[in-house]
């Protein structure tokens, strides 16, 4: 009985281990597709986002204070580098072209990085590109849309209290020619609060 269980055991190991090798999503920035390795690396890994400008009533140029009335800035971008390279699973190499890859679309999600932070829903970006076959492209992320400021401004407005965050971007793929899709994620920290403008 010992034995069988053991070996019960082993097998689901080795099952595991083998689906875990063969996946497309091995996590660190990386995906496997089917002749495809693909890397994503960020511009920064820091974001400090700002949820308002404020305008002094009298003179129209940016307060140094939180006095006068707000705008809201720009939403915050982070470009994303997303490499390919050759990869077959049973060589770890490949001397044949990798075949290009779809960037389908892009999903950002967001992890409290304290109990002080309001929870953020995850957000959503359709994207299109392509990567040439053992090619490069940037691919901008909007990570703090304008929306989301003007929602987390009515929380941070006039206050010194900052919202941080772990963020994670997944950027979904298709690979060109064999359909195989895969996921490659990158992370970095988002900080979110009501600047004092200079």
């Amino acid at each position: 009985m010992y034995r069988q269980w053991l070996a019960m055991v082993v097998s689901l190991f080795l099952c595991a281990a083998s689906l875990a090798g063969c996946g497309s999503d091995v996590g660190g920035g990386a995906a496997l597709l089917a002749t495809s390795y693909i890397t994503a690396t960020p511009s920064s890994g820091i974001i400090n986002s700002d949820v308002a400008t404020w305008i002094n009533y009298s003179s129209g140029a940016k307060s140094t204070k939180w006095t006068g009335w707000t705008t809201t800035p720009a939403a915050d971008v982070v470009n994303l580098t997303v490499q390919s390279s050759a990869y077959t699973a049973s060589s770890g190499s490949n001397s044949t072209a990798p075949l290009p890859v779809r960037i389908d679309s892009a999903t950002v999600t967001f992890s409290t990085a304290d109990s002080a932070s309001r929870a953020i829903p995850t957000q959503y970006q359709s994207i299109g590109t392509n990567i040439p076959s053992a090619g490069s492209v940037v691919v901008p992320i909007e990570m703090v849309s304008q929306n989301l400021k003007q929602w987390l401004g009515t929380y941070l407005d006039n206050t010194s209290t900052y919202y941080r965050y772990n963020a994670t971007i997944t950027l979904n793929l298709i690979e060109i020619g064999t359909g195989k899709t895969g996921a490659v994620s990158t992370a970095l920290r988002v900080n979110i609060a009501d600047y004092i403008d200079k």
